[in-house]
């Protein structure tokens, strides 16, 4: 009898870690399922969905894709002097004949790229069609926008000051297509050159309008955890059960946290403008996919933070300074 008792514990104790584990395995599924049913019930995105565009927008979506690859690549030069002179005369307005000579030579090249943009900025944008987006896609965006502002500067400097404002529009809208607002190079010497036109200045200001999003910082944090999710599908918890029965409660457990780290944030970010920052700045960290230390990730929010006032004063100061106004703030 003492036999069979020492055997039952013995084998008891060694079923009691599989048991363990596998209660922390259900526990942490039913807080992973909890926390996506709650970001559904908000209307939120947890991952890819189906859209359908309108006839429109589907053509703006197609023309932005295309311009898009074809600005991929876009540089100022591979000699480092050459990149270093380019680059100064962008920043400090410095542009001598040759400069604008060299810019002139490198935007022939996209000639096509600023054309699909130009037709796309006359169109609506509701987004990109599900499966149509790339890992490089924003970089080629953002390559494309600054294709379009060197263009509005190289008019205005030409003394083609509606000229100026069309390539300027075209770069505002393409932004729309971006996370975060473009801070448009060039922009200072577009304004202090040009005399545009009552209506080509409008038409730079509806631009403007259309990025000049109040809860700008709230999107930009929802989006960016619909792209963390969005590499399980549409069932997250599902597709995790997939992974390595010893591993699963623990990846769990993580996102789990950064999901609550997420609400924290987007709720913070939704809040009136006057409260956001320090709201924002009260949350314990920002998500990261990474083991990162406290530290760190008390950085990457302040980071972020500032990112988005950064980029909502940019906006502001931008409108400002193309509806004609005198300004302080730095372009």
């Amino acid at each position: 009898m003492t036999q069979v008792r020492r055997r039952f514990i013995i084998a008891l104790l060694a079923v009691l870690p599989f048991l363990a584990h596998s209660i922390w395995d259900y526990v942490e599924a039913r807080r992973l399922r909890a926390r996506i049913e709650a970001i559904k019930s908000r209307g939120e995105s947890v991952g890819p969905r189906y859209v359908q565009l309108s006839a429109a927008a589907a053509d703006a979506d197609r023309l932005y894709r295309a311009a898009s690859i074809l600005a991929s690549g876009f540089d100022l030069g591979a000699e480092p002097r050459r990149r270093h002179q380019l680059s100064t005369a962008i920043r400090d307005g410095n542009w001598t004949s040759d400069v604008r000579d060299e810019v002139r030579a490198r935007l022939a090249r996209y000639s096509d790229a600023m054309e699909l943009a130009d037709r796309a900025a006359e169109l609506p944008f509701e987004g990109f069609a599900p499966g149509t987006t790339y890992n490089y896609l924003t970089s080629h965006l953002w390559s494309l926008a600054r294709i379009c502002a060197l263009r509005a500067t190289v008019r205005a400097l030409d003394g083609d000051s509606d000229g100026a404002y069309a390539a300027l529009y075209s770069a505002v809208r393409v932004q729309r297509a971006l996370d975060r607002p473009f801070h448009v190079p060039g922009l200072k010497i577009v304004v202090e050159r040009s005399h545009p036109s009552p209506a080509a200045r409008a038409r730079v200001m509806r631009g403007f309008d259309d990025i000049d999003v109040d809860d700008l910082p709230k999107q930009s944090l929802v989006r960016t955890r619909s792209l963390w999710l969005s590499g399980y599908n549409r069932d997250v918890v599902r597709e995790m059960s997939g992974m390595s029965w010893l591993v699963r409660p623990w990846a769990a457990h993580r996102l789990t946290r950064a999901l609550d780290v997420f609400a924290l944030l987007v709720e913070a970010a939704g809040k009136p403008e006057s409260q956001r920052v320090a709201a924002m700045q009260r949350v314990d960290g920002f998500p990261s996919p990474f083991n990162v230390s406290r530290e760190q990730s008390r950085a990457a929010l302040e980071q972020s933070v500032r990112g988005f006032m950064a980029d909502a004063d940019w906006v502001r100061c931008a409108r400002r300074a193309v509806a004609g106004e005198p300004i302080t703030c730095r372009l």
